[in-house]
């Protein structure tokens, strides 16, 4: 499953530039799944503002975890649990 932003993690408050999209396509191309692009309506919220230094350097060092989490073998996929029938 994720690692990067589970439980445990603070509350956003605000904008936040964060590596959750990076982990979840990572992962859905490493166990094979299928990945669509899909054309979205964007809207601009005068209230969110990036800092491009902060979030780049956010953004990478979640970059940097989802490898390192994949290196270290937190991301093996799991097997589903049957029945037993």
């Amino acid at each position: 499953g994720l690692h990067l932003y589970g439980e445990n993690t603070a509350d956003v408050k605000g904008a936040m530039v964060t590596g959750f999209d990076v982990e979840v396509l990572y992962l859905a191309l490493k166990w094979g799944y299928r990945v669509k692009e899909v054309p979205i309506r964007w809207y601009y919220s005068k209230g969110a503002n990036v800092n491009p230094v902060k979030d780049s350097y956010r953004m990478l060092k979640d970059i940097l975890k989802v490898r390192t989490n994949d290196l270290r073998g937190l991301y093996r996929k799991r097997q589903p649990t049957g029945s037993g029938d």
